[in-house]
């Protein structure tokens, strides 16, 4: 099978996700972007914890090293959901 042109692929997603190609200027692409990722943002949390939990219980004999994970995957998830609020943070301070 032949790999696709690298020029269809900005085609492919315009095509897929249009309100991007009728953007005005950049950063309004980038805030849809930012609000498409963040509604799709909590199943992905819950299926992610799902499978943390399932981990989890198969292998309870390394149960401090899952835990340092699941504190990491925790954060990260924070940061994400907050990281409109926290680049504005910096870019005030």
């Amino acid at each position: 099978m032949k790999k696709l042109p690298k020029v269809f692929i900005p085609i492919i997603i315009m095509v897929l996700m249009p309100e991007l190609a009728s953007a005005a200027d950049l950063p309004t692409m980038v805030t849809k972007i930012y609000q498409q990722v963040k509604t799709y943002l909590i199943p992905i949390a819950t299926i992610v914890f799902v499978g943390l939990g399932i981990y989890f219980v198969k292998n309870l004999d390394r149960w401090k090293e899952i835990a340092v994970y699941a504190i990491s995957i925790v954060f990260a998830l924070l940061i994400l959901m907050n990281a409109d609020t926290i680049a504005n943070w910096f870019a005030n301070n």
